[in-house]
C-alpha cells in the first residue's frame, strides 16, 4: 500500500520542506519532511550526521528521502 499524493500533500504541510538542517522544538537536527537520525533511512542517507545550519539537501533530495522513508517505516508491505 503506498501513501496517496493527498496524504504526501498533507503530511507535507504538517511539516514542511526544509531544506536545511534545523534544531526542531526537542532540540532534535531534523531536514527535509521531519527526517532525524532515529530514521534508518534518514541515518543511512546522512552517514549518522546532520549538522544544523550545515548539512543541505536540494528538494529532489528532500522527496527522495521522504518517499523512502513512508515505503521503509511506514507503510505496510
Amino acid at each position: 500500500m503506498e501513501t496517496s499524493n493527498l496524504g504526501r500533500i498533507y503530511m507535507r504541510g504538517h511539516e514542511g520542506v526544509v531544506l536545511t538542517c534545523y534544531l526542531d522544538p526537542a532540540n532534535v537536527p531534523t531536514i527535509g519532511t521531519g527526517a532525524t537520525l532515529a530514521s534508518a533511512v534518514a541515518y543511512a542517507f546522512f552517514d549518522g550526521k546532520l549538522i544544523p545550519g550545515v548539512t543541505k539537501i536540494t528538494r529532489a533530495q528532500a522527496d527522495q528521502l521522504f518517499a523512502a522513508m513512508l515505503k521503509q517505516e511506514y507503510e505496510p508491505p
